[in-house]
C-alpha cells in the first residue's frame, strides 16, 4: 500500500501517489520478503568548492573538470588545481576523452589538452568549423557542426588536424544534428527529430558509413539531453508529432520508458536546457533528468523500472537536486553542482550537512464501493534506531479525505534514539473516509528506508 514511484496526474483523483527522495529498491527473488522496499537515495557531501560545473570527465585515474570558464585537474583530496581558461563561462559544454587528449567546444571554440601535462590550447587548425558536441570513437575526435546536418572528424588522435573532405552528413530527414553519442563502438548522430546510427566501416576515404535500417523517428531535444547507459543509449525526444518523451533504445527501436506523470511534468519545463546523467551504486543503475521549470529532479531506476523523485527543500519548497553531472573518480561517485563537487554518497542523509527531506506520498486508499472505511490503526515498517543525532528523530503522517487536493495536520512519531531498534511507528484512531491518501515525511538526519506499511480498517456497509 505505502510503496510505489512517482506517479501523480494533473488529475489528482486518478493518481496522487510520489517517491521524493524515496526510491524503489528491488529484494532479490529467494530471500525473506522478496519484492521491493523504498530505500532513501544518497546524500550529499562537500568534496571541492569551485564554480558551476559545466562538465567532468575521467583520464585514467585522473579527474578532469570545467567550471565556469576554468579547466582544471582535481585530486583524491578535493584539491582543484587551474589548468587554464576557456572562452566560455555558461552554456553548453561537451567533452571527449581520447588516448593522449582531452577535447572540449562550447559552439563556436575547441580546445585541446594533450596528457599527461598539457598544455591547453584552443583548436587552431583552419578547418576546425565550431562544434556543439564532440566525442570519441576508434581513435577519431567526431564533432557536430552548429546548425547542421554534418559532421566531421580529426585525424587519428589528433583533434587538431582536421581535414576539411573528412565530413558526412545525416540526411536520412530533413532535421539538423542536435548531438551525438557512442554506445559500443557506435555512433549515434542525434538530430532534431531522428536518430542515424553509423559505425567505422575502414574506408581510407571516410571511415565511417551508416548502419543499414538503424534510423530511428525520434530525435533529441537538447545537446545534453542523452546519455549512455546500460549498454545502451537513453535519451529526451521528441519527433514530428509532438515532444518530452524519454526513450531508451532497444536495438535500434526508440522504446518509450517516460509515464503520464513524467511528461505531465515536463510540460513545465524547458527542455531546451535539458541536462541527462548516468550513475550506477550498490547494483543500481540511474539514469537522472534536469530542467529548467521542474520542480524535481526525475530519476528512472533501470533495474526496476521507475521513476522517483529526487529535491531539495529550500524556503519551503521543493526545488530539483542540485547535482547536474557525474564522473566516478577515485572509487567514489562524484556530482557536479552549481557550487562544485559533492560524493553521492548513500551512508548519509544529509545535503551538504543539512538534513535530507524524504516524502512519500501513498495511491488512493477506497474500496470499489467507495463505501466508507473506519481507520484504527496505521503502523509503519521503517528504520528506527539509526539516528547520529543527540535526540530521537522523528517521522510525520498526514492524510487527505478527498483524493489529494487537502490535506489534515501533521502527527510526528518518534524514529527511536539510537540502538532504539524496537521502536514502534504507530498511529491509531485515523477517523473515516471513501478515498484516504496517506503521506509520509522525515526531515531528520537518521536513515528511514521505509519496508512497508499495514492499515488496520473496517467498511461499513451500505
Amino acid at each position: 500500500m505505502i510503496l510505489g514511484p512517482s506517479y501523480s496526474l494533473n488529475t489528482r483523483r486518478a493518481a496522487v501517489q510520489r517517491s521524493v527522495n524515496y526510491m524503489l529498491r528491488p529484494i532479490e527473488p529467494g530471500n525473506e520478503r522478496g519484492g521491493f522496499y523504498l530505500q532513501q537515495v544518497p546524500g550529499l557531501v562537500r568534496f571541492s568548492t569551485t564554480n558551476a560545473i559545466r562538465g567532468m570527465v575521467t583520464a585514467g585515474d585522473r579527474l578532469f573538470i570545467v567550471a565556469g570558464n576554468a579547466f582544471c585537474e582535481v585530486t583524491n583530496s578535493g584539491g582543484v588545481r587551474l589548468i587554464g581558461t576557456i572562452g566560455s563561462s555558461s552554456g553548453t559544454l561537451s567533452m571527449a576523452v581520447g588516448l593522449r587528449q582531452i577535447v572540449m567546444v562550447d559552439g563556436p571554440r575547441g580546445y585541446i589538452y594533450t596528457l599527461p601535462g598539457g598544455p591547453l590550447q584552443q583548436i587552431s587548425d583552419p578547418d576546425f568549423e565550431g562544434a556543439q558536441a564532440v566525442v570519441y570513437v576508434d581513435g577519431y575526435f567526431v564533432f557536430v557542426r552548429p546548425d547542421s546536418q554534418q559532421f566531421y572528424i580529426s585525424d587519428i588522435d589528433a583533434a587538431n588536424s582536421i581535414d576539411a573532405l573528412n565530413f558526412a552528413s545525416s540526411e536520412a530527414y530533413p532535421d539538423n544534428l542536435v548531438t551525438a553519442i557512442v554506445t559500443q563502438r557506435e555512433l549515434w548522430m542525434m538530430g532534431e527529430r531522428s536518430v542515424e546510427v553509423w559505425t567505422n566501416v575502414g574506408d581510407p576515404a571516410f571511415p565511417f558509413a551508416r548502419v543499414s535500417g538503424a534510423i530511428l523517428e525520434v530525435g533529441c531535444v537538447s545537446p545534453s539531453g542523452v546519455a549512455q547507459i546500460d549498454n545502451t543509449v537513453m535519451w529526451l525526444g521528441r519527433d514530428r508529432n509532438g515532444t518530452g518523451m524519454v526513450y531508451r533504445a532497444e536495438g535500434y527501436r526508440p522504446a518509450r520508458v517516460s509515464t503520464h506523470a513524467v511528461e505531465e511534468a515536463l510540460r513545465a519545463a524547458d527542455l531546451s536546457s535539458a541536462v541527462c546523467w548516468t550513475y550506477q551504486q550498490d547494483g543500481q543503475t540511474f539514469w537522472c533528468l534536469n530542467a529548467d521549470g521542474l520542480s524535481a529532479t526525475w530519476v528512472y531506476d533501470i533495474s526496476s523500472g521507475q521513476w522517483h523523485e529526487r529535491c531539495e527543500l529550500v524556503a519551503g519548497d521543493l526545488q530539483p537536486a542540485r547535482v547536474t553531472h557525474h564522473a566516478f573518480a577515485f572509487g567514489r561517485n562524484l556530482g557536479g553542482a552549481s557550487d562544485g563537487l559533492y560524493t553521492i554518497d548513500p551512508t548519509v542523509s544529509t545535503i551538504d550537512g543539512s538534513p535530507m527531506y524524504r516524502e512519500r506520498t501513498s495511491p488512493h486508499q477506497a474500496t470499489p464501493s467507495r463505501n466508507r472505511l473506519y481507520f484504527h490503526e496505521f503502523r509503519l515498517d521503517v528504520e528506527v534506531g539509526q539516528t547520529p543525532q543527540g535526540v530521537a528523530p522523528l517521522i510525520e503522517l498526514q492524510w487527505s479525505d478527498d483524493g489529494g487536493e487537502t490535506w489534515g495536520n501533521w502527527l510526528a512519531r518518534s524514529l527511536g534514539s539510537v540502538g532504539q531498534y524496537k521502536t514502534r511507528v504507530q498511529w491509531p484512531r485515523l477517523g473515516a473516509a471513501r478515498d484516504r491518501v496517506w503521506r509520509l515525511r522525515t526531515t531528520s538526519n537518521a536513515r528511514a528506508s521505509i519496508v512497508g506499511a499495514s492499515v488496520r480498517a473496517d467498511e461499513a456497509l451500505g
